[in-house]
C-alpha cells in the first residue's frame, strides 16, 4: 500500500515524492467531486464523524482532482482507493493547524468530544492507528444514549432439555437425546431477552476496545460501568464469530422505543468493518473514515466552554440536527439560523467558531455578513470569531460596525507545533486557559 499525506483546505497538492499518482488517476477520478453523503450511502466501508442520520450528512465533496494533484476542502481523515492492478493508495488528510506526525490536535479534540481524556495514554498503545480508529471515540457517547433507553431486548428462541418443559416440544431432538426416557424433555421456548444479536455485537466492540485501547475504560468510570452492563447481559459471549455477528445485525432496528440503538448498531458495524480493513487487501471500493473539521472545532469549543462559569451559560445551537436555532422573523417561524454560541440577555453576545486561518487573513465578507445578521436579530452588541492558529502571536483585533453599531473581535487559540506528546499536552492546557481568560476579560470589559 502506498500512502500520501496532504493537508485540508490547501492548494492542489501531495507531498510524497516516491508515489506516482498517475497510477491511481482513473481510480481517483471516479470519486472526484463526490460528496460525503454520497460516499457513505453508496459504500459500506466509508464512514463519517459525526456518525449521523443520512439527511444530516455533509454535502461537501471529499476532494477534487485537478490534473495530477488533489484539491482538499474542509474535510480531514483518510480514504483509500484501489487501481486496476489491485494496488492500494491511501490518502491521509491532516489538519493544516497541526504539523505533528501523530495529529495530536485532532485526537485532542475527538477525546474532548467523547468525554474521555485519552491523549496521555495513546502513546502506550502502539496498536492504535490514529486514522482507522477515530470511530472508537464516538462509541462511549452512543452507548450511553442507547442505555438511557434501557437494556435492548428482543425475542429469541432458546433450546432446552430438562424436566420443566414449556413452549414447543422438539420431538426429533427429544428422541435423539432422551431415549431411553430419564425424566428430561427437549423443548424450545421464545423469550424476550437482552441476550440477543445486537447486544452481542456491542459486546464485540467492547472486547475490541479492551484489546487495542483499554485506556478508554480506565479513564472513565461512566463508560466502564456502561460496558459492564453489556457484559453482565451477554454471559455466553464468544460462541458467535465476528463475521457472523455482522451478518446477523445487517437489518435496521425499527422499534421506535429503541431508536438510539439503531445509531449504535450502525456505529458498531462501521467499527468492526473498518477493523477488518487493517488485515485485508480484499476491499474493492473506496473506504475510509473522515470528519468535518469545522464541526469538530465547534464541538470541541463547546466542551471547552463548559469549564467556564461565564461561557457555559451560552446557548450552543446545533446546525447538524437543527436544534436551538433562532428565527429571523417575528411572524414566520419556518426559517431558522444557527449561531454557534449566543446569549439572549439585554446585552447579547454571539461567538462564531471558524476553522479558518484568520491569524494572517482578514475576516471574509461572507463571515462578516453572517455575524452581523446574527447581531442584528439578537439585538447584540458583541460578536467574535474563534479560530485555531499555529503561532503564539496574540490576536486582539476588534472592529466597530456602522449602522446599529456593535463590535466584532478576533480570538485565536494557539495549537502547539512540532513537539513531543507530553509537551503538547502541557502547552495545550496553557493555551486553552489563556484563550478562555481572554474571552472572559473581553466580555466583562464590554458588558459591565
Amino acid at each position: 500500500m502506498k500512502i500520501i499525506n496532504i493537508y485540508d483546505n490547501n492548494d492542489p497538492q501531495y507531498d510524497c515524492k516516491d508515489v506516482d499518482l498517475q497510477k491511481w488517476i482513473s481510480s481517483l477520478a471516479e470519486y472526484s467531486g463526490k460528496t460525503i453523503d454520497e460516499l457513505c450511502t453508496d459504500h459500506d466501508l466509508f464512514s463519517t464523524i459525526p456518525f449521523i442520520n443520512e439527511k444530516n450528512r455533509s454535502r461537501e465533496a471529499l476532494f477534487h482532482l485537478q490534473g495530477s494533484k488533489i484539491k482538499t476542502g474542509n474535510i480531514g481523515g483518510f480514504f483509500g482507493v484501489k487501481n486496476e492492478k489491485g494496488e492500494f493508495l491511501e490518502v491521509r488528510i491532516r489538519s493544516r493547524f497541526d504539523k505533528s506526525e501523530q495529529q495530536y490536535f485532532v485526537k485532542h479534540m475527538l477525546s474532548y468530544i467523547a468525554g474521555i481524556d485519552l491523549l496521555q495514554d495513546l502513546k502506550t498503545h502502539s496498536d492504535f492507528n490514529g486514522f482507522f480508529d477515530f470511530l472508537l471515540f464516538l462509541f462511549p457517547s452512543y452507548l450511553r444514549k442507547a442505555l438511557n433507553q434501557g437494556i435492548y431486548k428482543s425475542y429469541k428462541v432458546f433450546e432446552y432439555n430438562d424436566s420443566k418443559p414449556k413452549g414447543k416440544i422438539d420431538v426429533s431432538r427429544h428422541i435423539a437425546h432422551n431415549i431411553p426416557f430419564q425424566g428430561n424433555i427437549a423443548y424450545s421456548f421464545r423469550e424476550y431477552t437482552p441476550y440477543n444479536n445486537l447486544m452481542l455485537l456491542i459486546r464485540e466492540v467492547i472486547e475490541h476496545i479492551k484489546r487495542i485501547l483499554s485506556c478508554m475504560l480506565t479513564n472513565s468510570n461512566d463508560f466502564r460501568n456502561d460496558c459492564q452492563i453489556v457484559i453482565d447481559n451477554t454471559k455466553n459471549y464468544g460462541k458467535t464469530s465476528r463475521h457472523r455477528l455482522i451478518e446477523l445485525n445487517s437489518r435496521p432496528i425499527n422499534n421506535p422505543y429503541y431508536i438510539e440503538y439503531e445509531s449504535l448498531r450502525k456505529l458498531c458495524l462501521r467499527i468492526l468493518k473498518n477493523e477488518e480493513l487493517k488485515f485485508s487487501d480484499s476491499a474493492d471500493e473506496i473506504y475510509g473514515v473522515v470528519y468535518e473539521l469545522n464541526w469538530l472545532w465547534e464541538e470541541y469549543l463547546n466542551v471547552l466552554f463548559s469549564s467556564s462559569p461565564r461561557l457555559n451559560k451560552l446557548i450552543h445551537s446545533e446546525n447538524k440536527i437543527q436544534k436551538r436555532g433562532i428565527s429571523p422573523f417575528s411572524d414566520y417561524e419556518h426559517i431558522e439560523w444557527y449561531p454557534d454560541f449566543y446569549s439572549i440577555s439585554e446585552k447579547g453576545l454571539v461567538l462564531d467558531a471558524k476553522y479558518k486561518n484568520y491569524q494572517t487573513n482578514k475576516i471574509s465578507s461572507e463571515d462578516v455578513q453572517q455575524l452581523t445578521a446574527y447581531l442584528h436579530i439578537l439585538k447584540s452588541d458583541l460578536g467574535a470569531v474563534l479560530f485555531p492558529q499555529n503561532t503564539k502571536e496574540c490576536q486582539k483585533d476588534s472592529y466597530e460596525l456602522k449602522g446599529y453599531g456593535g463590535r466584532i473581535h478576533k480570538f485565536g487559540l494557539y495549537i502547539p507545533q512540532d513537539c513531543s506528546l507530553n509537551l503538547f499536552i502541557d502547552s495545550m492546557k496553557e493555551s486553552e486557559n489563556f484563550f478562555i481568560k481572554e474571552i472572559e476579560k473581553w466580555i466583562e470589559a464590554n458588558m459591565a
